[in-house]
């Protein structure tokens, strides 16, 4: 019997907003050394596909509300090759259409020493954390079955359903929230994204390349150099990266302003998980929040440090993103879809940039080498490289993955709005913003 789950309005939104142009989809890149089992490799994915039902699952769009339908005996797609050969979406198609087919991906780029292996998720089956849980997830099922072991419980489907629960008291936080909504719209309204875009970007390509993640890496001693900055500073290293990140930007787009509350505009992605969620498969449970600044209040450097701490904190102890996300509840069950004012209508913010945290061995059930790096079953995890797609006029997307005591800071653009030179320049720039913060000195070759 074919098992439905209801979308939650993030799902719901995060579907109708996908398009072929702006596919909502995230890759990850895993890099690996040791030998790959393909046998191995198999078994331990579809162990790992049992214990995270939305990766399973195709959209039922024939009634209102749509509609998840878990597929029993999925078979995502799945390319497995030698690890120079190419990698290519599809039949050259980046977009996942959900009512067609499961929201993962996968390919295996597999030499004998060492390799590659790459995953396409669409995001309205997982955000960000649940994806380094499921890879993680599949690593402890590969180690097991490498073992001689029986696979552990990964995941409780029935943690499922705490991935739309947000308050202790649902309708008086609703409320709440939604009076949030009312008293600032207004403001919302009237502050518009300035976009980040090359000259001739209306000539740019729509499509891009699978392997269009870039990325650098911060070493250990420049890590702690950004922990230590941001302790002397009093505020998180969030707060560092977005303030640099704001300033990065801003006299890259300031040229495109065409009004006094025209703004330089980050969102940042906030994980709402609690530590009972801990058992929950691969699922959004996130809010966005979107910090705007003019260009002028970006010049200051402590000021607009300070301003950050202040509204990260206020995002934080308020939950604020949340008015987002019961606009689109009310709107499902006023409507039964997302109002189409919020769809596919221009950008919400200038660039996006979300920090995954520490993936930490001993936090995941898995053992680590000397350097921190996770092992499983003969292959070690060299590296992860992750970014999602962005919305329509949001030029790029940083995501920050701290693993094996080094800060992987990775990016994806937008070929509509950047070059490859410039996204290049903006992540270079961005990357020597942060060392410079840490106060280490940037070295003669800043490629990775």
């Amino acid at each position: 019997m074919e098992r439905v789950i209801r979308l939650t309005p993030f799902e719901a939104y995060m579907w109708a907003d996908d398009s072929a142009r702006h596919p909502m989809t995230a890759l990850i890149e895993i890099e690996y050394s040791g030998r790959l089992q393909r046998s191995l490799f198999e078994a331990a994915l579809s162990q790992t596909l049992l214990a995270h039902p939305l990766l399973r699952a195709v959209i039922d769009d024939t009634c209102r509300p749509p509609r998840w339908i878990v597929q029993e005996n999925a078979s995502p797609f799945l390319h497995w090759d030698d690890e120079f050969a190419s990698l290519e979406f599809p039949n050259g198609v980046e977009h996942i259409d959900l009512t067609a087919e499961v929201g993962l991906r996968v390919w295996v780029r597999a030499g004998e020493e060492s390799g590659r292996v790459v995953l396409q998720l669409h995001h309205a089956c997982t955000d960000g954390v649940g994806v380094t849980n499921f890879v993680t997830d599949f690593l402890r099922a590969y180690a097991a079955l490498g073992n001689g072991e029986a696979v552990p419980t990964l995941r409780d489907h029935g943690a499922l359903e705490w991935r739309d629960r947000f308050y202790k008291r649902p309708w008086l936080g609703r409320l709440k929230t939604l009076y949030g909504v009312a008293t600032h719209a207004r403001t919302w309204r009237r502050s518009r994204p300035i976009p980040l875009r090359d000259e001739d970007s209306g000539k740019r390509r729509s499509k891009r390349p699978m392997d269009s993640i870039s990325h650098r890496v911060l070493d250990t001693p420049e890590l702690e150099g950004l922990v230590k900055a941001a302790h002397e500073a009093d505020v998180t290293v969030n707060d560092l990266m977005l303030r640099d990140l704001l300033q990065v930007l801003a006299p890259r787009c300031e040229h495109r302003a065409t009004g006094v509350d025209d703004c330089v505009c980050v969102c940042m992605p906030v994980n709402l998980r609690a530590p009972e969620d801990a058992p929950m498969p691969a699922a959004n449970k996130m809010f966005m929040s979107f910090l705007r600044r003019t260009p002028a209040q970006c010049r200051d450097a402590e000021g607009l440090l300070r301003s950050v701490r202040e509204e990260t904190s206020y995002i934080k102890r308020t939950r604020r993103g949340l008015r987002m996300l019961e606009v689109f509840r009310l709107a499902m069950l006023l409507r039964g879809e997302v109002p189409q004012a919020l769809l596919k209508k221009g950008s919400f913010a200038t660039a996006v940039l979300s920090n995954l945290g520490r993936l930490v061995g001993q936090d995941v059930g898995l053992p680590t080498d000397e350097d921190g790096r996770l092992l499983a079953s003969g292959i070690t995890v060299e590296r992860l490289i992750t970014a999602p797609n962005g919305r329509p006029g949001t030029a790029a997307v940083f995501v920050i993955l701290t693993y094996a005591g080094r800060m992987i800071i990775s990016l994806r653009f937008d070929p509509e709005s950047l070059s490859d030179d410039s996204a290049q320049e903006l992540l270079d720039a961005f990357v020597e913003r942060l060392r410079a913060t840490a106060a280490v000195p940037l070295p003669e070759a800043v490629l990775v």
